[in-house]
């Protein structure tokens, strides 16, 4: 059944500056947490709002808990429409169908009505679908598109950065070798874009707290409108107003947060490659990569250690389980090379293999992401079935954070690289999957508290491969498993224009390429020469020939 709130009758100010607009079928809620930062909900009478998606929200937008607005507000009501004035933003609420239009000054930066009297155009810019057996609800928010209008934002997604005329799964994947024009969805959905529009003096945000968006269309289904389509009944949005993109990049961070600073070394030189660890003599490996640096002069911080020192003889990697063929004694291993200056960010993955020694005792603590029925979900994870940590649990997580304190922060390692935590769930009958896309920011959130805690005047060093709103307080990224070739080179400079234009500034790209053919030299030099620029710096690759 179709649910769309209208035939707006009164808009009332209430506590705080919100305004409610009432109409039939439910309410429109218009909260200024600033001016310029506007907050829209939708409430229908017949479809109530999902608690865990009210919690995933307000976990997303924790900082913003501090705003307060202190400018009046106005309310008009002038003939078909309610007006409400907060400093220079004005945000008109049609009547008949609960439009919204939200302008700065006397320019309108988003909404307005769809379509012309001569266009078959759904009047509603929100429309929610539930069925007597879907108590969740379906969403679709319809807007306003201009011959100009541009897109920039969205998390790493391939092509241009402007993402006009194309549409976008908003599902994090794992996604080797990649073709970084088109290729999608990749690892990190991040559900903010800015919206500019030169000719007509435009330029804001709009930033959805939902962790269940299932797609953003920017033009690619129609010429008169967008659209963002979401699972789950949390109906909301946010209008940031510039008049600049920083001051739209500005409203943004203070609603999920401020990118937290790296450590100043993580800008420098790092060495990785997969095949550095995963032979058995992974350990002399390592120890000859630094000898040949320290002979050539070669400045170099440290190393991204790959999982291979978690690969047991039976080719599984076991969370946590150094291979003791390969590492006599870990910590003698880490604590030597951090004595000589070096700085190692530690890959491990969240997913505990059903043949792990301590999966029985984790299983029976409830530490696992449960199916439908209670039980651990299971899904195939490198090399075997495993469950994967669910760090919405707080005995989980802290039991999570004791591992890695005690197997690599007490013994001089600097940084962990959360790989591997897409979250690729597509059960829909999983309570997890409503929330699936906080995952990642959830696994960071406690790598990052853990190096807080431990070293509490040092800036931790957190990478994480996947992503969503809220990701840059704890983490930095990059471009993931990408190709070896000129191509990918030139279109992962356009990722990186996308990674900071989604609040993501402090990223980086696998120099030379992670998957493919060996590079030539050139293409090597110029991808190095290309991070200079970067937040991150590592030729890190993986071949199947073990080079």
């Amino acid at each position: 059944m179709k649910h769309t709130i209208g035939n707006i009758t009164r808009c009332t100010q209430i506590e705080g500056h919100t305004v409610v607009a009432s109409g039939e079928a439910g309410r429109l809620d218009i909260q200024f947490l600033l001016p310029r930062i506007v907050h829209i909900s939708y409430r229908f009478d017949a479809v109530p709002t999902d608690p865990d998606l009210l919690e995933a929200s307000a976990f997303m937008t924790e900082p913003s808990q501090s705003l307060a607005c202190e400018d009046p507000i106005n309310i008009e009501e002038c003939g078909s429409e309610f007006v409400i004035n907060c400093g220079e933003t004005r945000v008109l609420v049609e009547k008949c169908f609960g439009s919204i239009t939200v302008l700065h000054g006397t320019v309108v930066q988003h909404g307005g009505h769809l379509g012309t009297a001569d266009t078959v155009i759904p009047d509603y810019q929100l429309r929610c679908i539930r069925d007597a057996k879907n108590t969740n609800g379906f969403g679709r928010f319809n807007f306003p598109l201009d011959t100009d209008d541009a897109f920039y934002g969205l998390g790493d997604k391939t092509g241009l950065p402007n993402r006009r005329g194309r549409r976008f799964s908003m599902f994090n994947r794992d996604s080797l070798g990649y073709d970084a024009a088109i290729s999608d969805p990749l690892y990190k959905s991040i559900p903010f874009f800015i919206k500019s529009n030169v000719a007509k003096n435009v330029m804001c945000g709009l930033f959805f707290d939902h962790p269940n968006i299932a797609c953003i269309d920017l033009g690619r289904e129609s010429p008169f409108y967008y659209s963002i389509e979401m699972h789950g009944s949390l109906f909301s949005y946010y209008v940031l107003l510039g008049p600049t993109y920083k001051d739209v990049m500005n409203h943004y961070y203070k609603l999920t947060g401020f990118p937290s600073l790296p450590p100043l070394f993580s800008f420098g030189f790092f060495g990785s490659s997969m095949n550095y660890m995963e032979p058995d003599d992974a350990r002399q490996r390592v120890l000859d990569y630094f000898a040949t640096v320290e002979k050539y002069q070669i400045p170099c911080e440290g190393m991204y250690v790959s999982s291979g020192y978690l690969k047991a003889s039976d080719g599984k990697r076991y969370a946590f389980f150094w291979n003791k063929e390969k590492f006599p004694d870990h910590r003698v291993f880490l604590n030597d090379l951090a004595r000589r200056g070096y700085n190692l960010c530690m890959n491990i993955k969240p997913g505990i293999l059903t043949t792990h020694p301590w999966y029985g005792e984790l299983n029976r603590r409830g530490y696992f992401i449960e199916d439908g029925s209670g039980n651990p979900y299971t899904e195939f994870f490198w090399g075997g079935e495993a469950s994967l940590i669910d760090f919405s649990n707080p005995e989980a997580t802290e039991w999570w954070k004791r591992q890695l304190k005690e197997q690599y922060i007490d013994h001089g390692c600097t940084g962990i690289w959360n790989d591997n935590n897409e979250f690729e769930i597509e059960d829909t009958a999983l309570p997890a999957y409503r929330v699936r896309s906080l995952y990642p920011v959830r696994m960071a959130k406690a790598s990052y508290e853990v190096f807080q805690e431990r070293h509490p005047h040092r800036r931790p060093w957190i990478y994480s491969r996947s992503g969503y709103s809220g990701l840059q307080r704890f983490a930095r990224t990059w471009s993931g498993d990408n190709v070896s070739d000129w191509k990918t080179l030139r279109f992962n400079q356009y990722m990186g224009v996308g990674f900071g234009l989604s609040g993501l500034p402090y990223f980086g790209h696998d120099l030379g390429g992670f998957f493919g053919d060996f590079p030539g030299e050139e293409l090597l030099v110029r991808s190095c020469q290309s991070a200079v620029f970067q937040g991150r710096f590592a030729i890190h690759s993986w071949r199947e020939n073990g080079n």
